[in-house]
């Protein structure tokens, strides 16, 4: 398969997260490994910028989450995804590549798609049609040409349901390197002297999740504490999200030791007894790290409400790729102080619940497995034939 490219290649992107931000710029660094003529522009994070996508404005703009938030800010969104389209249309890309935020980006697409027609369109990160509302896999049709799945039964999932194709490309957590000795070093010189285990802390990588999230997770360190275990806690988190972290955790029993470099993030969650996380990326992260962990979420009531209605047996990634239900799950009212610590304390010593989870880590490691190929250059070589195709 031809994957290089004489003509300079121009490719737009858009993303809205941390873990988009993170998927770009590897699926950008691979295309300009086999182009070197190639240019990015679009939505993007730090890790992005720092590769050489050239932003519109700042991702954290549209980093929202919950139909209630996109209301209060209908206006603003309105304006940025207007914003974002004419930018895009102005320059003609040979693609662009939307990364998530589908509430945000697929707004951006359908305007693009009646500009530019010919433009072609790459859905990378498959919304979840196959968890709720699936009507939106055959919505789809006429703005998407393309889905980038990270897991491996999303293509047969979007065939059955009339969607776009859609190929498997692989997850990127998998690509994160092992941290050295040097940074596990650094990492443990931040700990206490004493303490009964090391819980990484994850409460999410979105502002309106830290304000719904922390509460819960503070209150379950102060059951611990109650019940005579004093952990080490560590809060991996982003630079641009330290001022609030500061904010939310600052009446937290145990105050955290904050870590915003990514390595030292990576070094937490490797060498943590166990964890306390946000249902999302994270939890398949702690999977091929090998830490036993339970997750709490609280969403909009509104969004709660319609969880009656969706179609998968667990909200946490990593359940969901071994198919069972080995890492326990809290939402909503059920994400509390009480239940959060009883099962953490359920992983403190080796038993059952934690050996579950381990054996489980295991069959995840397995399914997501590489088999040679990186995630991100299975992504890149596609978007280069999807591009080629198009301009032949």
């Amino acid at each position: 398969m031809p994957i290089g490219f004489q003509n300079p290649l121009n490719i737009a992107f858009i993303v809205g997260e941390a873990s988009g931000d993170y998927l770009g710029a590897r699926l950008i660094t691979r295309l300009r490994d086999h182009n070197p003529l190639f240019n990015a522009f679009g939505i993007a994070g730090p890790e992005m910028v720092a590769v050489g996508c050239r932003t519109i404005f700042a991702m954290d703009e549209i980093d929202i989450v919950g139909p209630l938030a996109i209301l209060a800010q209908l206006r603003r969104l309105t304006a940025r995804i207007k914003q974002a389209a004419d930018e895009i249309i102005s320059k003609k890309p040979d693609a662009l590549v939307i990364i998530d935020c589908p509430e945000f980006s697929h707004r951006v697409a359908k305007k693009v798609r009646k500009h530019l027609p010919d433009c072609l369109i790459i859905n990378y990160v498959a919304p979840t049609v196959w968890a709720w509302r699936p009507g939106r896999a055959k919505a789809m049709i006429g703005t998407i040409d393309h889905i980038m799945a990270l897991l491996p039964f999303e293509p047969e999932c979007y065939a059955r349901l009339g969607g776009p194709p859609c190929s498997y490309v692989g997850h990127p957590a998998i690509e994160r390197p092992p941290p050295s000795e040097a940074v596990i070093k650094r990492v443990r010189e931040q700990l206490p002297d004493q303490y009964d285990l090391l819980l990484v802390v994850m409460p999410g990588s979105r502002l309106n999740e830290l304000r719904r999230i922390c509460g819960p997770f503070g209150d379950a360190l102060s059951v611990l504490v109650d019940r005579g275990i004093t952990p080490a806690v560590v809060l991996p988190t982003l630079p641009y999200l330290l001022e609030h972290v500061n904010k939310f955790t600052k009446s937290w029993q145990i105050q955290p030791i904050i870590l915003t470099d990514s390595m030292e993030r990576s070094a937490s969650l490797h060498i943590a007894d166990s964890a306390l996380v946000a249902s999302g990326t994270a939890t398949l992260e702690l999977a091929l790290s090998n830490t036993p962990m339970v997750v709490g979420y609280r969403t909009e009531r509104l969004l709660a409400l319609g969880r009656r209605f969706i179609l998968v047996h667990s909200i946490v990634l990593a359940n969901l790729i071994h198919g069972g239900t080995p890492i326990p799950e809290f939402f909503q009212s059920m994400c509390n102080g009480k239940n959060l610590a009883n099962e953490i304390i359920k992983l403190i010593e080796p038993g059952p619940q934690r050996q579950a989870q381990l054996d489980a880590f295991g069959i995840v490691k397995n399914i997501v497995k590489d088999n040679g190929v990186l995630p991100s250059e299975r992504a890149a070589q596609l978007v280069l034939k999807l591009v080629e195709e198009r301009r032949t």
